[in-house]
């Protein structure tokens, strides 16, 4: 949300891991040997490549629908390292909106995490509060969006 795309968590996890599929695709189309394409609604569009014939699919580009069956932003897929994207672009069609290129870096992916991983330290000078004191102080955000 910061850097101004409308995606949830959920969303934005599957958009970055070059996951994003519009909900229902139609109109499939080959392109030669080693391109693939399909649209959805409101101008969603996936395409698909391999490199080779024996070679997986994997998603390149990425058109997020919107109104009057046109896009409203897209994901393009590069540089990948075992079935991952190590480049996602995310472009908005207002370009003015978003334009940005995201790199992973220093990945291990598959690393078996030790427990220590998952324990919690707490400062021994730590003070306790209730949820009703958190909500009153305004951190799990505005009184409206509370009540809903």
């Amino acid at each position: 949300a910061v850097a101004g795309v409308p995606l949830g968590a959920n969303d934005m996890l599957r958009t970055l891991t070059g996951c994003a599929m519009p909900d229902r695709l139609d109109s499939p189309l080959a392109i030669g040997d080693n391109w693939r394409t399909s649209a959805g609604p409101g101008g969603a569009k996936i395409y698909m490549r391999r490199d080779s014939a024996t070679a997986p699919w994997r998603l390149v580009t990425y058109l997020h629908g919107g109104d009057a069956l046109r896009p409203t932003w897209r994901a393009d897929y590069d540089d990948f390292h075992d079935g991952l994207p190590y480049v996602v672009r995310l472009v908005s069609a207002d370009r003015r909106r978003f334009n940005l290129e995201l790199k992973l870096s220093q990945l291990e992916p598959n690393v078996q995490l030790k427990p220590e991983v998952f324990r919690v330290d707490v400062p021994a000078n730590a003070e306790r509060i209730s949820v009703e004191e958190l909500k009153r102080s305004g951190l799990l955000g505005a009184a409206k969006d509370r009540d809903q």
